[in-house]
């Protein structure tokens, strides 16, 4: 499963500092990565609601993110948070290779007011 994700990722997205495992979105580029909690697998007969499935949105800023695939288990999502008294805080996210049901990366509209 990870060798899917990574091939689109290396494909779309840029190194930062050299690094051969950490990855940003290039300018312009947004990317959201759909998440499922089991709903879309086959594993059961079972009639019930499946685990609610998840939308990890990257557009905030696209430099403050950083996707780290250097995990077998695991894709790492860096946020680095600006904070004035502990410069570069990091938050890390581990989001399983098999609960990626989709990374969608497209061009950024920035949609901006039209006074008429």
């Amino acid at each position: 499963m990870k060798a899917k994700w990574e091939k689109l990722i290396k494909k779309n997205m840029s190194t930062v500092n050299g690094e051969k495992h950490i990855y940003r979105p290039n300018k312009g580029i947004t990317v959201n990565i759909l998440l499922g909690g089991g709903e879309f697998s086959m594993r059961s007969q079972n009639l019930e609601p499946a685990s609610p499935s998840g939308y990890c949105s990257l557009t905030e800023t696209n430099f403050d993110i950083a996707l780290d695939i250097s995990q077998e288990d695991f894709l790492l999502v860096h946020k680095f948070v600006p904070d004035i008294s502990t410069p570069n805080v990091k938050h890390t996210h581990h989001i399983p290779w098999e609960m990626i049901v989709d990374i969608i990366i497209s061009e950024r509209v920035d949609h901006k007011e039209v006074m008429i």
